[in-house]
């Protein structure tokens, strides 16, 4: 039953950041980023930003379902799973947080 619900819980956190993903990869939302910003190099910046933000988002909801699936196939190892997830989580994050840092102009 434990199982069960950490499985559900994994997909539906994989579905709700594949979702933000495809949303922040919109051309809606990239456009709406950038309408107050005359500099093309921030205008730029803004939407390498926003591009990156989607990507991860994306990367995140993709691994968070794999690792659901993982669950419901070998729970055996479900452990190992939720570290390895942790551990790719919490490179990609800083991944993440250095391309915010550099990015911004």
């Amino acid at each position: 039953m434990k199982n069960l619900i950490i499985c559900i819980v994994f997909f539906a956190g994989g579905s709700v950041f594949l979702a933000a993903g495809f949303y922040f990869l919109s051309e809606r939302y990239l456009k709406s980023i950038c309408e107050n910003i005359t500099d093309p190099d921030k205008k730029a910046s803004r939407r390498f930003l926003g591009i990156s933000a989607g990507r991860f988002s994306i990367f995140v909801g993709t691994l968070t379902v794999i690792c659901g699936f993982l669950f419901v196939i070998i729970p055996e190892v479900k452990y190992f799973i939720a570290l390895i997830y942790m551990i790719v989580l919490t490179a990609a994050f800083f991944i993440l947080i250095n391309i915010f840092k550099t990015g911004i102009k």
